[in-house]
């Protein structure tokens, strides 16, 4: 699931800002674009994670679930 999370929103590092550092400080340049979507080929991916992992997931459940 956090492999598809991450594929789904396009920023394995988690941010858009462009950090650069100027005489020993730190600026952060936004990312001024707009969000584009995202293509099918793209979309394949997140797809297969998402659903392997929801299976895995609702799997183990399952699985504690009959030991109680």
């Amino acid at each position: 699931l956090y492999l598809g999370w991450n594929a789904w929103d396009g920023r394995p590092g988690g941010s858009t800002k462009k950090v650069t550092y100027w005489r020993g400080q730190r600026i952060e340049l936004s990312n001024d674009r707009p969000p584009q979507a995202p293509s099918w080929q793209s979309l394949a991916p997140v797809l297969v994670y998402l659903l392997l992992g929801t299976a895995l997931f609702l799997g183990g459940l399952v699985v504690m679930l009959q030991h109680i």
